[in-house]
Parts: structure tokens; C-alpha cells; sequence
């Protein structure tokens, strides 16, 4: 055989082995013991491999053996065949191996590109503005959110659940003009970045266009998404049962009932109200044994713009003794917020309510709250259940 035969016979058997690498589904024994010092993946040696093997030693080609270790018969037989078609066409078979980075498939026998798989990385999440997400809409909720579906969905049934005991606790006949809209961001993260609210904000609701504003995840020590949804929940629904309320109400009655419902419970089938948030009871009882709480004169007439969460801990408890000690206080209790719903109230609207001094009231008050278990899971109303 004349050089340029040898050389052509050479090309033709790289090429055929590596297409049959491909057709065959062949793999490719480890290098020889006497050339395992080289470069096993020098470029000079041959093309690129296309798989690694088991052992995890690259296959190769080298210069001196013309075929690697390990093939087998059905090897030899094609290795024969392609031999025999290029002597018919004079024409090489095409490449098996394309260049490396070039990007291209490697072609199967028949000639044909096989299809580059697609990748698998985790899709990246892409800042959306919630508004342009359609909604996900309840009987009286319209949800929008970049949230996964399953997980809306179980936040939007919570709500509706919430909706039928704000329903009875408020005396509402639950018929709307329009959806209570509620907007649920997918992380803490997009959340202030969207709404530009620092992290010590978990939600919101805006009087303006009557929405609640909140996030996926946890909030402080022991928030989370289903407590703020609570909290900004009841607020939404204050607005809805007196458009004046909070220009009517003074902010401990607002918040002390948002911070009632936010610490109830919900088990996926219904919302249990009366439980005891143990931080909250904790902070006022401390403080009334440190003769440092706030009185309850000072607590109904303290702006929001100065209601601390030492506030709401008390705004919280004076709520709770006006439901659990007696009936009598319900009803107190009930009066003083439907005046809140028709007018601004005072200081001497309360007093007049109440039936006793501020000071008479205050006394049962700190004694009731401080026989409270932090460690009881709280009171249910007659058939709560």
C-alpha cells in the first residue's frame, strides 16, 4: 500500500470507529498500561471523545495503534463495509467528530442530525409586575401573584374562610359591589423591591384602592405570610362593612381586632378564633408587673403614627376582655363599634359605653390579664368548635 493509501486508510479508520462509536453505542476500553503516561486528552492524539467510560479514564485515540483497545466483532464487520464503499466512491465517509465548540451534531448512519437536547436548568424567575398576571379569582377575592398556583390557591381558600368569620363577627351580609383584591409577591425580596418597603414591613393595605399587599415566607420571629394575611385581611374588611372607619375609629380598636384575627388558628377547614398570641400577652403582663403598661386612657387616644407594637400587644388584650369575660362586655363591646361605623368617637364616647370610670374598667382589666396562661391556646366563642 503506497503512503497516501496509508494515510487515507488511517483517516478512514478514525472516522469509521468514531461513527461507530456512535451507531454502536460502543464504549471504549481504558487506555493501554503503556500509554497512560501521555496526555489523555491532547489534541494531537485524535479527536475529542465522545463519552467518558465507567472508570472515568478519557478514551483516546493513539498515534501508534490504528484502533483502540476493545473492539469488538461487529466492529471489524463495519470497519470492512466502509472500507469496501470507499473503494466503490473514492469519497471518505464525513466526519464523525465535529470540531470542538463548533456546535454541531454529530450525524447517525442514515445521515441524519440527531437533535441537540434542550437545557434542564431551573427556569429563572423573572421580575413580572403583578398587575399584568391575571388573577386568580374566589367568590369574594380576585389574587393576583407570580406564586405557584397550588400554593395561591390554598392562600385564596384561607381568605374565603376568613370571609365567612369576619362575616359573622362583623354583621356583614357578605354581598360586594366588587372583589377584595390581594396581591401576593413570590418572595420577601421582590416584595420590597416592587413595593419599595423596607424588611421590617410584612404587608399592607391601601386605603386608596382597597388592596392587600403582602409576601411569601416568613415575617419576624413567628410571622408568617398567613398571620399578615390576617392582619391586613381584617383591615380590608373594616373598610368594606364603613367606608369612614378609619376616620371614625381611633387605632386601637383598628389594630387590637386586626391582631385578634391574625392570632387565629386555621386548620385548611376552618378559622378558629380566641387563640392567645403568647408574645403579645407576654409583653402586656410584663409590663403591668413592671408598673410600666400603658393605661387605657393613653391607649384610646394614641395616634397610629404613635402605635408601637407595645401598643398593639395592649390594643390585643383589651379587645380580648371585652369578648371572653362576659357577655355583658360583648354587647358593650359591639355598641361602642357600631357608633365607630357612624361617627368619630371620643374619649367620653368610651366612657359612656363602658358605664364605669376608665380607672374602674382598668383594674378588672390588668387583674383578668395577668391570670391569662401564655401557655393556653387561647378561648372559643359559644359553638366556635
Amino acid at each position: 500500500m503506497t503512503p497516501s493509501r496509508d494515510r487515507s486508510a488511517a483517516s478512514l479508520l478514525g472516522g469509521a470507529l468514531a461513527l461507530t462509536v456512535i451507531a454502536l453505542g460502543a464504549s471504549i476500553c481504558m487506555v493501554p498500561p503503556q500509554h497512560q503516561g501521555r496526555r489523555a486528552w491532547a489534541q494531537e492524539d485524535g479527536p475529542a471523545p465522545l463519552t467518558k467510560p465507567a472508570t472515568g479514564v478519557p478514551p483516546r485515540f493513539d498515534r501508534k495503534e490504528r484502533r483502540p483497545s476493545g473492539i469488538d466483532e461487529k466492529t471489524r464487520l463495519l470497519e470492512r463495509e466502509l472500507r469496501k464503499l470507499t473503494r466503490q466512491t473514492g469519497e471518505l465517509p464525513p466526519q464523525a467528530n465535529p470540531a470542538p465548540g463548533s456546535g454541531a451534531t454529530p450525524p447517525t448512519p442514515s445521515g441524519e442530525k440527531k437533535p441537540s437536547p434542550e437545557p434542564r436548568a431551573d427556569p429563572v424567575p423573572v421580575d413580572r409586575p403583578l398587575a399584568e398576571i391575571p388573577p386568580l379569582e374566589t367568590e369574594h377575592y380576585a389574587f393576583r401573584s407570580d406564586l405557584d398556583q397550588e400554593l395561591l390557591r390554598d392562600y385564596a381558600k384561607q381568605m374565603e374562610k376568613f370571609f365567612e368569620r369576619f362575616c359573622k363577627v362583623f354583621t356583614f351580609d357578605g354581598r360586594l359591589q366588587r372583589k377584595c383584591d390581594v396581591w401576593i409577591y413570590r418572595d420577601q425580596k421582590t416584595f420590597m423591591k416592587q413595593e419599595n418597603k423596607p424588611a421590617t414591613v410584612g404587608g399592607f393595605y391601601t386605603l386608596g384602592n382597597r388592596r392587600v399587599t403582602v409576601y411569601h415566607g416568613k415575617f419576624g420571629m413567628t410571622g408568617d405570610t398567613r398571620v399578615v394575611l390576617a392582619h391586613e385581611g381584617t383591615h380590608q374588611f373594616q373598610h368594606l362593612v364603613s367606608n369612614g372607619i378609619f376616620q371614625n375609629a381611633p387605632t386601637w380598636i383598628i389594630e387590637g381586632l386586626a391582631v385578634f384575627f391574625e392570632s387565629s388558628r386555621y386548620d385548611g377547614k376552618k378559622v378558629h378564633i380566641g387563640e392567645i398570641p403568647r408574645d403579645r400577652l407576654i409583653v402586656v403582663q410584663r409590663a403591668i408587673k413592671a408598673g410600666e403598661y400603658v393605661q387605657i386612657k393613653d391607649l384610646i387616644e394614641t395616634r397610629q403614627s404613635e402605635f408601637t407594637g407595645f401598643h398593639y400587644a395592649h390594643a390585643w388584650s383589651l379587645i380580648y376582655w371585652f369578648v371572653y369575660t362576659h357577655k355583658q362586655n360583648q354587647a358593650i363591646f359591639k355598641r361602642y363599634w357600631d357608633l365607630c361605623r357612624t361617627q368619630r368617637v371620643r374619649t367620653r364616647d368610651f366612657e359612656k359605653a363602658i358605664g364605669v370610670p376608665i380607672e374602674e374598667l382598668e383594674t378588672h382589666w390588668k387583674e383578668w390579664v395577668l391570670d391569662l396562661d401564655p401557655t393556653d391556646p387561647g378561648k372559643q366563642q359559644p359553638g366556635d368548635g
